[in-house]
């Protein structure tokens, strides 16, 4: 996770110099959430240790999920296709119920029956969770094959080149699936 938030925070840092076109409101979430993943695996890894970092991190994901529902919604008044911004809205809702869980515990380990209200009703979340990114993972290894990785929907994106690295950055939305996965598994 840490490499994926690394190889994004590089896109954002090189795209506009080789004006080349991203998403930048995909390579942010990218960033931020490798950064908590990897924080929640292994806390020592956390930058925001100590009292406050469950707040700040549930912020950032609460506003992304404020973001990715508009671009969703977006998208539906269209008639558009909600791809992959479904899925971050997906994420960042299940990174908040994740530090919900993780916040008393320090780490990801023995994290079953958790605070969503009962703990049959923490796993039927979770397992719909779990499917749908694998779901995810599932869909993002068939672009990045078939299309050579993530298109660029429009609002949000920069550069007026064309797209850079299209199929690196599918690799991390599988990466990231394939993680939130692991994490949610964690917690049956």
């Amino acid at each position: 996770m840490i490499v994926t938030a690394l190889y994004c925070a590089g896109r954002l840092a090189t795209a506009r110099r080789r004006n080349r076109t991203i998403e930048r409101d995909l390579d942010v979430m990218h960033v931020g959430m490798g950064v908590a993943m990897a924080g929640m695996l292994l806390p020592w890894l956390n930058p925001l240790a100590g009292g406050g970092w469950t707040l700040c991190w549930t912020v950032f994901f609460a506003l992304a999920a404020c973001w990715f529902g508009t671009k969703v919604l977006i998208a539906v008044a269209d008639a558009g296709a909600v791809g992959h911004h479904l899925a971050h809205l997906l994420a960042s809702g299940a990174m908040i119920y994740m530090l919900d869980g993780v916040s008393g515990m320090g780490s990801m380990s023995g994290m079953s029956g958790m605070a969503a209200g009962s703990p049959m009703v923490a796993s039927a979340l979770t397992l719909v969770l779990l499917v749908a990114f694998a779901v995810d993972a599932v869909l993002a290894t068939g672009r990045v094959v078939r299309h050579g990785g993530m298109a660029i929907a429009g609002g949000g994106s920069t550069g007026i080149g064309p797209p850079l690295a299209p199929r690196l950055a599918g690799c991390c939305q599988i990466a990231m699936s394939v993680t939130m996965g692991y994490m949610l598994l964690l917690m049956l």
